[in-house]
C-alpha cells in the first residue's frame, strides 16, 4: 500500500480511498472490490492504481476493466512485469487450485494445497518435463 501510495503522490493524484482485500484475485465477495466499484458508480473516482494486472483481478480483468471505464474510471497498473507464458499458466494454476481447495477445505487447507501443488510445479520445471 505504501508503494502504491507513494507512486500516486508522485504523480500528484489525489487517493480517495485505500482498499484492500486478503482474500484471492478470483473470489468475487471480495469487500475492497466492491466498495471499489460503489466508488466508480457514484463518480467518486476516475482511477484505479494496483502494482500489479492481477492484483485486482485474477482472471476476467477486461470484464472489470469495461465496467469500470463505463463509469469515467481508468485503471493504472504501477509494474509492468512481463512474465513468459508458462510462468503465467504457472501461477494461474496455482492461483485456481488455491482458490478452490480453500473453499474444499477451510482456508488453512487451501494454503497448504497450493504450497504443495507449487512444490510439484517446481519440482516438475527443474526435471525439464515438457509441457
Amino acid at each position: 500500500m505504501g508503494r502504491l501510495t507513494a507512486f500516486a503522490a508522485k504523480q500528484h493524484w489525489t487517493v480517495v480511498a485505500a482498499l484492500t482485500d486478503v482474500a484471492s484475485g478470483l473470489n468475487e465477495k471480495r469487500r475492497g472490490l466492491h466498495q471499489l466499484l460503489d466508488l466508480a458508480r457514484e463518480h467518486q473516482a476516475s482511477m484505479v492504481v494496483v502494482e500489479y494486472r492481477d492484483r485486482l483481478a485474477r482472471f476476467g480483468l477486461g470484464y472489470l476493466e469495461t465496467c469500470l471505464h463505463a463509469f469515467g474510471v481508468r485503471v493504472v497498473v504501477m509494474e509492468h512485469t512481463v512474465k513468459d507464458d508458462q510462468q503465467e499458466l504457472v501461477e494461474d494454476l496455482i492461483a485456481i487450485t488455491t482458490s478452490f481447495s480453500a473453499r474444499i477445505y477451510g482456508k488453512r487447507g487451501g494454503k497448504k494445497m497450493g504450497s504443495t501443488v507449487r512444490q510439484a510445479m517446481a519440482t516438475l520445471a527443474q526435471e525439464g518435463v515438457p509441457e
